[in-house]
């Protein structure tokens, strides 16, 4: 659905872990940023994944690097319930994760933060993207 979404004008301007590897999206955003700094550089995650690789926020705030984190809040490990469903693994309670505070995390680490109500609230933050001076983590709450 979200590929739906998007209008791709360009070439190499989608990239994703062929392998669905977890936490692969928030270093790999940093470095295509690094690497292409003339390009905005918009990284979706879901709430489970950056935790993976969380002290990517620290390295882009430190090197004010301006990546746009969108994080998709469905307080669960979705992509590891999904998993465990296929390989007949017990769902059990550590794929639950309420209350991390994604939020709260990326401001420590020094990043801009905002929690997006809406999708026009979403579409406005994200044409600022372009003009950031460093790292911003914007969470999206999945009803």
């Amino acid at each position: 659905m979200l590929r739906d979404r998007l209008t791709i004008a360009r070439a190499r301007s989608l990239f994703y872990s062929a392998a669905g590897g977890l936490g692969w999206g928030l270093p790999a955003a940093i470095g295509l940023k690094l690497g292409r700094p003339e390009r905005p550089v918009v990284c979706l995650l879901g709430d489970g994944s950056p935790h993976y690789t969380i002290a990517g926020l620290w390295t882009a705030a430190r090197h004010k690097v301006p990546v746009t984190f969108v994080v998709c809040t469905n307080t669960k490990y979705r992509a590891l319930e999904e998993f465990a469903e296929e390989l007949h693994v017990p769902k059990g309670e550590y794929l639950h994760i309420p209350d991390l505070g994604i939020l709260d995390i990326a401001r420590g680490y020094g990043l801009e933060v905002h929690r997006a109500e809406t999708l026009e609230d979403l579409t406005e933050y994200l044409k600022k993207g372009p003009d950031a001076t460093g790292p911003r983590l914007v969470e999206i709450l999945q009803r």
